[in-house]
């Protein structure tokens, strides 16, 4: 199974105000996760990331949000990050320039004709092999999506 390996849930729904203390605390935290791993790996090699203490702030920030309302009891203690424990989430680093190529041969590719032929579509992809050549888990499928 492909995807993101995490889910957020909470056991029961929420005001806005609250999701927004919450999400501006968790993503704030979360990509400050992601931009200390990405400058402590080596360059190019992929990273396996614990994203589990992003939640510790946003918990705060529910709670400094939420302790004073009396139908609030424990509600900062709702939101729980999900985690398949298979599948880490694994995140590599790419050279704008090859970014840019994979996403313009994407581009192309949702462009064409639902009728285009295979071999057409194959060719269009075969770019991708020219050096510096994508990875295979980088590549787009013959639609233009990621899988």
């Amino acid at each position: 199974m492909k995807g993101c390996p995490y889910t957020i849930g909470m056991a029961e729904p929420i005001k806005t105000d609250d999701a927004s203390a919450f999400a501006e605390a968790f993503y704030g935290e979360l990509f400050a996760i992601v931009k200390t791993s990405l400058a402590a790996g080596a360059a190019g090699a992929p990273l396996v990331l614990d994203l589990s203490p992003a939640v510790i702030p946003a918990r705060k920030a529910l709670h400094g949000q939420c302790h004073n309302r009396p139908d609030a009891f424990g509600r900062w203690l709702l939101p729980l990050l999900y985690q398949r424990v298979q599948q880490p989430l694994v995140v590599q680093t790419v050279e704008p320039a090859m970014a840019k190529r994979i996403q313009e041969i994407a581009r192309t590719l949702k462009a064409l004709p639902s009728d285009t032929p295979t071999e057409m579509r194959d060719q269009l992809l075969a770019i991708l092999d020219k050096e510096p050549a994508v990875p295979a888990q980088l590549r787009p499928n013959r639609y233009g999506t990621f899988v």
